[in-house]
């Protein structure tokens, strides 16, 4: 089994990645930007696994035709992607 690095920033940077995340994703993040996010999740396992989650989903939707999402739908995913983000961190911290 391999061995799961602990975060080694604080939460708020954890946090903050949902925000960069989406700007990464969507190809617009600056270089300085995508580097700082690089360096983030190869130090945190929750991270790097809810940015991998992440990704996945992008390249799922992309092959589906392009629907408006309701803002209030929208709204609603981020906040169940920060519950499972929080639980997820939750459940490493137990462990």
């Amino acid at each position: 089994m391999r061995e799961r690095a602990e975060p080694v920033h604080e939460c708020h940077e954890c946090a903050e990645l949902l925000e960069w995340a989406a700007a990464y994703l969507d190809g617009e993040a600056s270089a300085e930007l995508r580097s700082e996010l690089m360096v983030h999740v190869h130090d945190c396992a929750v991270c790097a696994r809810m940015l991998r989650s992440l990704q996945r989903m992008v390249e799922v939707f992309h092959l589906i035709p392009h629907q408006e999402v309701p803002a209030h739908v929208h709204e609603q995913l981020w906040i169940a992607i920060r519950h499972e983000l929080d639980s997820v961190r939750d459940e490493d911290e137990e462990a």
